[in-house]
């Protein structure tokens, strides 16, 4: 358990530098992923895995409050450089739930401190990308005008993604999804080029790519996936048995608006984190912080 906090830790501090060179090069890093998007989901999964080896390692002590604190600096610092809206807006809130739940036995002092730490992480985070966050409002007011945006091309995307989907069991190729989508955008979204040319590859939403590929079965699949695991890591936290909730939920979050799990390699890292979030490393806990 130590070797994996080490050796995790290290390669934060590691991706943070990388991280740091790639974005005086681009604007928005996404390491060695397909997309900055991408990238920040992983960058969330694995920062949440470690907090919770962390934990099971060392327990509610000032040694486990302190690598919360570094973990958090470096995972918003992440996020921020990758400039994904629904990371950086939900990363920071994530971190401030981690720690009251998980470090309920802290010194009512300290405590206190570090949730105050927490909450500014949770105002600072998006104000340092507002730029990016202003977009939201200003393309959302637009769309009707101009909808060849970040936001535009989504909403275009959601609509002619739903036009797409047959009321199938086992759902329909890439392709008929593609050229269903196109052609309502072609009809009903002036044509909205970001939108046509994004479509063929996801529909940037969880259920909706699922539901649209893998039909009705697909969908019930990734429902129970995400109800079961929900559950169960939600008892963990009542029973700290387990990480799971901390894993999923961010999942589940993030993939309202966009395909999480897309890829090959992302889903073997959600596998990874979910068996290393179920570790125990002993049933007596180390002493808390006093």
């Amino acid at each position: 358990m130590t070797v994996s906090v080490i050796i995790l830790i290290i390669g934060l501090c590691l991706t943070v530098w990388q991280g740091y060179a790639l974005h005086l090069q681009e604007p928005r890093i996404k390491l060695t992923a397909d997309a900055a998007t991408t990238a920040a989901y992983l960058i969330v999964t694995v920062s949440f895995t470690l907090l919770w080896l962390c934990h099971q390692r060392f327990g509610q002590t000032l040694t486990s409050v302190i690598l919360f604190t570094a973990v958090m600096i470096m995972t918003l610092l992440l996020v921020i450089l990758t400039e994904t809206r629904s990371a950086v807006l939900t990363t920071p809130i994530l971190f401030f739930i981690y720690f009251i739940v998980k470090f309920r036995r802290v010194d009512k002092k300290i405590k206190n401190t570090f949730l105050v730490l927490c909450l500014a992480g949770v105002v600072i985070t998006p104000w340092v990308i507002q730029n990016r966050i202003k977009e939201i409002s200003h393309d959302i007011s637009e769309y009707h005008n101009n909808n060849d945006t970040s936001i535009g091309a989504r909403f275009s995307i959601w609509q002619s993604g739903w036009y797409s989907v047959t009321p199938s069991v086992l759902g329909q190729s890439p392709d008929d999804r593609t050229r269903k989508a196109r052609e309502y955008i072609e009809k009903f979204t002036r044509y909205n080029p970001e939108a046509y040319k994004n479509v063929m590859y996801n529909l940037h939403n969880e259920a909706l790519e699922v539901l649209s590929l893998q039909g009705i079965l697909g969908l019930l699949s990734l429902m129970l996936f995400f109800i079961t695991s929900v559950l169960y890591g939600f008892f963990g936290i009542r029973g700290n048995s387990n990480g799971v909730f901390f894993v999923v939920v961010p999942i589940m979050i993030m993939g309202l608006t966009d395909s999480v799990l897309i890829q090959g390699n992302t889903v073997l890292v959600v596998c990874m984190a979910l068996s290393l979030c179920q570790l125990r490393l002993s049933k007596t806990e180390p002493a808390a912080m006093t």
